[in-house]
């Protein structure tokens, strides 16, 4: 039998030097309080609730709001909105990444696309989308935008990181596709 030699310095069970396994939630707490205060100071030094209001401000709005059901109904439409334009890219880029991955002519067509889409900014996507379409599909415009390459290239190199060997076995055994 070995014994442990102990002190009063000794560190307690489980914590060595070593980071643990699970992060803390203080550096997150401490990061938030530090830029919710940049934004009170922020918001006082500029003077106008018009142009930067506090959080303290926003978070009365935010309490006068809630019980309203007309916030709700606004909250609803956004969510259906975004949630649009997510289901939306996500099944345009996969689509999009099966055809590619199967024909070469496909990618190149779509390759200057999804170069477009990652590399203009959401803010003149924005303002160009408010010249042509109306408000309310605005949102569904930007997610999609903003997801359909982003799926479009991590389904593309799935795809093609698939062995090919497993996709001879799945006809082999007729599994559809």
């Amino acid at each position: 039998m070995i014994k442990r030699h102990t002190s009063e310095h000794a560190r307690p069970e489980g914590r060595t030097g070593a980071k643990s396994a699970r992060p803390s939630r203080r550096p997150a707490l401490w990061a938030g309080a530090f830029w919710l205060a940049i934004w009170q100071l922020a918001a006082i030094a500029l003077g106008s609730e018009l142009l930067l209001p506090g959080p303290v401000a926003v978070l009365a709005r935010l309490v006068e709001m809630v019980p309203q059901p007309a916030f709700w109904a606004r909250v609803g439409f956004s969510l259906v909105r975004i949630a649009g334009g997510f289901a939306l890219g996500a099944v345009c880029g996969a689509i999009g990444a099966f055809a590619a991955a199967r024909w070469r002519v496909v990618e190149e067509l779509l390759a200057p696309l999804m170069a477009l889409a990652k590399s203009v900014p959401v803010a003149s996507i924005t303002v160009l989308a408010l010249i042509w379409l109306r408000a309310a599909n605005l949102a569904v415009l930007v997610v999609l935008l903003v997801v359909l390459p982003i799926v479009y290239e991590n389904v593309l190199q799935g795809l093609r990181a698939t062995d090919g060997k497993l996709e001879e076995a799945a006809r082999l055994y007729h599994v559809p596709p």
